[in-house]
């Protein structure tokens, strides 16, 4: 038996196997993304810009796959072609296929290309793939289920012990916490009541500046004010801003720079928009800003400020689209 452990950390691997030919079968286990710039062979479907195999199937592994894991895709090539292919996906004993890979079933971890059964201590179970103990027992460092010992004035809580309201926990104990006037308990810990601030071991009171008030254990200044220090300075809102608590910003139609609200100019073949300015459908910014209408090659669709190739095909290196 191996542990619950190893099918977290079993990762992408292949399944491996001959067939009658004698030929390696080997598939690759990855969730395979969309390809690109390839023909589709057998057993793939269209998707987007590019096409994936049919679920159940998955690339071959060859030269092209390490040529695409550098861009960080799947990839695989015939032998005697050199072209992608898809390839039935044969799951081990114990596991089912998804999507263009195989997984365990549960009860089971992947070892290689193997499904071993993962051992379970009297009092555990799995869960997710790891074995988890029941309330009331944890797991030590062998692998077994022990019952938790809680010890005064604590209770089980999961698989874990906690100490009782009132308490705090130190080392394997629960030691009583006691209360004053500036402060009450909370829980396994302690607060100091509102107007007062945790100073180490002790609670003192708040001092609260002009143009302030008290908020818990700290203070806020007044909107129109923000924080400087341990003082309230006044905002100083330019023309044509709004006061925004304890800042402020420009109305529509204006662009912050600096500490003045500028009024926005649309641009030739643009518009204003909120604080901004924006091309019109069909335009798009070039290096010095402006709006310069958008040069659409066939077989492709404007959308807003830019275009996209049509399903079935994708984009190439000259900007064209290219039937896949």
């Amino acid at each position: 038996m191996i542990s619950a452990g190893a099918e977290a950390a079993a990762q992408d691997t292949n399944i491996s196997g001959t067939d009658t030919s004698g030929t390696d079968t080997s598939v690759s286990t990855f969730v395979m993304p969309v390809q690109t710039g390839t023909a589709m062979p057998a057993n793939a479907r269209i998707s987007g810009n590019g096409w994936i195999c049919f679920t159940g199937f998955a690339l071959k592994p060859g030269p092209a796959a390490s040529q695409q894991a550098t861009s960080q895709q799947v990839g695989g090539t015939s032998a005697a072609s050199g072209q992608p292919e898809c390839l039935a996906i044969r799951p081990p004993r114990n596991a089912i296929i998804v999507a263009n890979s195989w997984q365990c079933v549960h009860g089971f971890t992947r070892d290689g290309d193997r499904c071993q059964r993962i051992e379970v201590p009297a009092y555990g179970y799995i869960h997710n793939g790891i074995v988890t103990c029941h309330a009331g027992f944890a797991l030590d460092d062998l692998g077994t289920c022990k019952r938790i010992t809680a010890p005064a004035n604590a209770v089980v809580a999961g698989n874990d012990w906690r100490c009782r309201p009132g308490f705090r926990k130190q080392g394997d104990a629960c030691i009583a916490i006691t209360a004053s006037a500036s402060h009450v308990i909370r829980g396994d810990d302690w607060n100091c009541r509102a107007g007062y601030q945790r100073i180490e071991d002790r609670c003192e009171a708040i001092s609260v500046p002009s143009h302030a008030y008290i908020t818990g254990n700290g203070w806020s200044c007044y909107p129109g004010y923000r924080r400087d220090g341990d003082e309230c300075a006044k905002v100083a809102v330019p023309e044509h801003a709004t006061l925004r608590g304890d800042s402020w910003t420009c109305n529509l139609g204006y662009q912050k720079n600096e500490g003045a609200c500028i009024p926005l100019v649309a641009p030739a073949n643009g518009y204003v928009q909120g604080n901004e300015t924006k091309c019109f459908a069909g335009f798009a910014r070039d290096e010095t800003g402006a709006c310069r209408r958008l040069v659409v090659p066939a077989n492709a669709t404007v959308r807003n400020n830019r275009w996209t190739c049509n399903p079935g095909f994708v984009r190439s290196e000259d900007d064209a689209c290219k039937k896949i």
